[in-house]
């Protein structure tokens, strides 16, 4: 199960297209900050990334498992921690999620 979440508008990925994507970021980027957030959990994974525009929260109470530090680590390598975060780079990042899971 992998979701998309943007500023608190959620879908499944499955249902997320990258038209919806961009329109839901340019529409927030518009307003003020944006909160690009993706929840990953399939067998031994259960992760949540988020941008900057998220703010600090709180950590999961766990150090992440393998599998979960190399998405934490395409996450970043992607820099979709940094602001103001890039629609592109996020795209191709969910375009690779297979590859981690």
């Amino acid at each position: 199960m992998i979701k998309i979440s943007i500023n608190n508008v959620e879908k499944e990925l499955s249902e997320a297209s990258e038209s919806w994507i961009a329109e839901q970021i340019n529409h927030h980027r518009g307003i003020g900050a944006v909160c690009v957030k993706v929840y990953i959990k399939s067998q031994g994974i259960d992760v949540a990334l988020a941008s900057e525009g998220c703010g600090s929260g709180q950590s999961g109470g766990r150090k992440p498992n393998t599998d979960e530090m190399m998405l934490v680590d395409a996450w970043q390598q992607f820099q979709l921690g940094s602001s103001p975060i890039n629609t592109g780079r996020l795209i191709a990042f969910l375009k690779q999620i297979d590859r981690y899971t």
